[in-house]
């Protein structure tokens, strides 16, 4: 029993499950709470901060994951030459012993880095984000607790944002498990906190302080936590110095990945904030929840292929492409499976449980829900072909979301006036059908040496065919 406690306790896959889990129960618990104990114009401003929170992950422009394989090459062994080559692992030598001025360089180089880019970040948020809440502010009964929230939010973000200094680090030695667990403590406290903040309350300034004060306090948590592994392994101080060097091995990786992740996530996200300068907030409100639910159902998804990248990746070097297929076929299916059968589930009960809870006007645009819904499984279908690729170690997700990114804004633009709310998941289903879907899928199959029909047959088509029935049902019903 200790040791089936102790492998689930350093487990990083449990860990991160558990991280995953306190993401999607914050929004799943305080929301249904916040339909009931606060107002339209509060609930709306509520999911505005949701979206700019989540716009965040962004600001890092994909410094975040390319420093995580940067630590995790040099803790393997690799010297400061070789780091440029670090986007093929395939290339660097075998396994020696690490040199630990090597790792100090790149905390040091990470530390500037990071720097700048909370600077660059606050100044940002600081400006546009002023302009962008002004409005939905206003429309709350007491429009300073908004100014207070909106103030507290950005000086939380500027810590979350700064402390990925110590959490790349830790990631990169392998101590995934030890930062999740502690990321996934701290994310059930945050829904504690914010439950109680509701009750005692019922103020969105106290609930902004009660959800974001764990985010503050995880800067000192990863810090103190990197501090406690480098005495454990025994490793020397040194004081690093900025590399160009490294700065050099990381960009290409970086910026590639920064594009990617905007174009990819990021229009979905500022678009709800731009709506909200001049829609209803009843439209506001409809779309930003079908967001937030819909990037949950996403977020689990995607485990389902995710998890399985590192014995993808493993396979494919080895070249067992059969078996690849397989794991990744099986993968696939499920995911697809996941998603059209959860959102099946929320389109087809919701308007009942929102009527329990007498909120029933957040889901009054059932056709918005609907439309969102094909967007994101277009969404997923694309970028599910796009992560099976990825394990080829050639990178091309940035120039596909860079082409699909621009014609979703452009049909989002032309075609508001006529249809509305109506553009945006329109135009986002239709920035993936027309171009990322099919070539992120060609490249898929090819790498599989499989095709479209053969593919499609075992991983969408009857989740397909489920989504369009269940779509239709619905509409006749309604």
């Amino acid at each position: 029993m200790n040791k089936t406690i102790s492998r689930i306790y350093h487990s990083a896959v449990v860990m991160s499950w558990a991280n995953q889990m306190s993401k999607v129960l914050a929004q799943a618990v305080i929301l249904p709470i916040m339909f009931v104990k606060f107002n339209e114009p509060e609930t709306n401003l509520w999911l505005l901060f949701l979206s700019l929170f989540a716009l965040t992950n962004l600001g890092d422009i994909g410094f975040n994951s390319s420093f995580v394989r940067l630590y995790s090459y040099a803790y393997g062994g690799a010297g400061r030459k070789e780091l440029k080559s670090y986007s093929d692992p395939n290339k660097l030598l075998s396994k020696r012993t690490t040199d630990w001025n090597v790792l100090a360089d790149i905390y040091q180089t990470s530390k500037i880095i990071y720097s700048l880019l909370t600077l660059f970040v606050f100044i940002i948020l600081a400006v546009i984000s002023f302009f962008l809440f002004r409005k939905p502010i206003s429309e709350i009964s007491h429009p300073l607790d908004g100014y207070f929230a909106l103030t507290f939010s950005i000086i939380s973000i500027c810590f979350f944002f700064i402390g990925h200094i110590y959490d790349t680090y830790i990631q990169g030695l392998q101590k995934v498990a030890d930062y999740q667990r502690w990321q996934g403590i701290l994310g059930f406290l945050s829904i504690g906190l914010s439950i109680i903040s509701i009750y005692l309350f019922n103020n969105i300034f106290y609930l902004v302080i009660a959800y974001r004060c764990p985010y503050i306090l995880s800067f000192f948590v990863n810090k103190l936590l990197l501090m406690n592994i480098l005495k454990k392994l025994s490793v020397p101080q040194l004081k690093g110095e900025y590399s160009k060097l490294i700065f050099d091995s990381i960009w290409p990786a970086a910026w590639r990945t920064g594009i990617g992740k905007f174009t990819n996530y990021g229009i979905v996200e500022f678009s709800g904030l731009i709506l909200a300068q001049f829609s209803s907030t009843l439209v506001t409100s409809n779309y930003l929840l079908s967001v937030r639910v819909l990037q949950m159902i996403k977020r689990f998804s995607n485990v389902f292929i995710n998890s399985k990248i590192p014995k993808m990746a493993l396979l494919r070097s080895n070249g067992q492409i059969k078996a690849l297929e397989n794991i990744v076929s099986r993968s696939y299916s499920n995911s697809n499976w996941f998603f059209v059968i959860i959102f099946s589930f929320i389109i087809s009960f919701a308007p009942i449980l929102f009527e329990l809870i007498n909120s029933s006007q957040y889901f009054s645009k059932p056709y918005l829900w609907y439309l969102m819904g094909i967007a994101f499984f277009a969404d997923r279908f694309g970028n599910n072909h796009l992560q099976i690729f990825n394990t080829t170690n050639i990178i091309v997700g940035h120039k596909l979301s860079a082409i699909s990114g621009i014609i979703q804004i452009l049909f989002i633009f032309l075609t508001y006036k006529f249809l509305n709310i109506y553009a945006f998941p329109v135009g986002i289903a239709l920035g993936y059908i027309l171009y990322f879907n099919w070539n992120s899928a060609k490249l898929s199959y090819q790498s599989l040496k499989s095709n479209f029909v053969d593919f499609e047959r075992r991983g969408s088509l009857l989740q397909t065919l489920f989504l369009i029935v269940i779509l239709a049902l619905n509409i006749l019903l309604s």
